[in-house]
């Protein structure tokens, strides 16, 4: 990699830091001081969207069009929920089968005791939320840049599969191995549609597609 595009990529991660650092100290103040994790986390999510434009309107001084706030076609969104859907579907039934011998865990347990809020936040906030930080302004900046496009997407994928750690720390190894691997794939795809479609919504789609595998997959089983 050039020393130009190396430097656009550390530019993206100190970008990413800028908003990622403020909104989990927040979350982090949250939970402390009320106790509710799925507050905490409904903060965060929407930190994550408000940063993201501030960022770009003052930092890069850029359009929104940079995190991908574009429409595109009804065939771009319906490949990336069945593509994320059947993907996701074969990775989590296997998790879900491994990990449940080991006790499966849920990071927000208390989550699922209400529907309305689980799917506010699995279905809408959380895609909505990381998609904008990671695939919209982390990658968006990246490919305007002109970084490789696997490296950007690479780069993002890690980034997005290592947060995933600790909200996951407690659980069995193999768990957590699972989260961080489905994690990864779910970026590699999201981040290679939102850079053909150059829209973040196919991403925000996969996201759901993913989640949406994950809620069937623990219905059903």
């Amino acid at each position: 990699m050039s020393g130009c595009k190396l430097l656009a990529v550390i530019k993206g991660i100190l970008l990413w830091l800028m908003v990622f650092i403020p909104s989990t100290i927040t979350g982090t103040i949250l939970v402390l001081v009320t106790g509710n994790l799925v507050l905490s986390t409904v903060f965060m999510q929407l930190l994550f969207i408000v940063l993201s434009m501030v960022a770009v309107k003052f930092i890069l001084k850029s359009k929104f069009s940079i995190i991908g706030f574009r429409t595109t076609s009804f065939i771009n969104i319906l490949t990336a929920l069945l593509l994320s859907f059947i993907v996701a579907t074969l990775i989590i039934y296997m998790e879900f089968r491994i990990a449940y011998a080991e006790r499966f865990q849920f990071p927000i347990p208390e989550i699922r005791q209400n529907i309305i809020l689980y799917f506010l936040v699995a279905f809408v906030l959380a895609p909505t939320g990381e998609e904008t930080l990671f695939r919209g302004l982390l990658l968006g900046y990246m490919l305007k840049s002109q970084v490789n496009p696997w490296i950007a997407i690479t780069t993002a994928a890690l980034l997005f599969s290592l947060i995933h750690v600790a909200p996951f720390s407690a659980t069995p190894i193999m768990q957590r191995a699972f989260v961080v691997a489905t994690a990864f794939i779910m970026s590699t795809i999201s981040g290679y549609l939102r850079k053909q479609s150059r829209s973040l919504l196919p991403a925000i789609v996969t996201h759901i597609g993913f989640n949406l595998s994950g809620f069937v997959i623990t219905f059903l089983t």
